[in-house]
């Protein structure tokens, strides 16, 4: 009998010991415990970081240069990757090397700002470049940056380094000073210049 009371007193100040120790929050996977850790990313944005890692000049990139560019582990990166690939956000060449598949390309048509406004102002770029026989660009303001919807280059002038999706701070380019200096007081964003 005192071996069966003895453990009946050991399973109850184990469970009064349980009871003490605090409870977790629901959102403690996403807040940091201490100064020095990172809170963690959700699915979404490690799926992000992923896509984030391509650009201008990273436009093909190996599995270890996704992981590395994203900051993910490699087993993490393989498994989304995998997925994006799946679903067309990602497509892989004959060497094993990742690119931004066309599924982004559609997605980025249904943005009014994109595709739409390029087919609505290409006849009137057209125009402009036979007038002017000078490089013409099509952008939209983007917080900060100017981002190229359209280029029409010409033959003889000056290369620019402006291409169809490219970034560039606004007060960096011509674009992007007529679009500031255009822009509407009210809401200070501008976008395309009215004439």
């Amino acid at each position: 009998m005192p071996r069966k009371r003895n453990a009946l007193f050991q399973v109850m100040a184990a469970q009064q010991e349980v009871r003490q120790v605090p409870r977790a929050s629901n959102n403690a996977q996403s807040e940091p415990s201490s100064a020095d850790e990172k809170p963690r990313r959700t699915s979404a944005g490690r799926v992000l970081s992923i896509l984030d890692a391509f650009g201008s000049n990273h436009s093909t990139l190996s599995l270890s240069d996704i992981s590395r560019r994203a900051g993910l582990t490699l087993s993490t990166t393989h498994r989304l990757v995998g997925e994006l690939l799946a679903w067309g956000a990602l497509e892989r060449d004959r060497s094993g090397h990742y690119f931004i598949g066309l599924r982004m390309l559609e997605l980025a048509a249904l943005n009014p700002h994109g595709l739409g406004l390029r087919e609505t102002a290409l006849p009137f770029l057209d125009d402009l470049h036979h007038a002017t026989r000078a490089n013409i660009h099509l952008a939209v303001r983007g917080g900060h940056e100017v981002v190229y919807v359209e280029t029409l280059r010409a033959r003889n002038a000056v290369h620019v380094l402006s291409k169809l999706g490219g970034r560039w701070p606004m007060h960096a380019t011509g674009t992007g000073l007529v679009l500031l200096a255009n822009a509407d007081s009210d809401d200070g964003r501008g976008g395309v210049i009215r004439v």
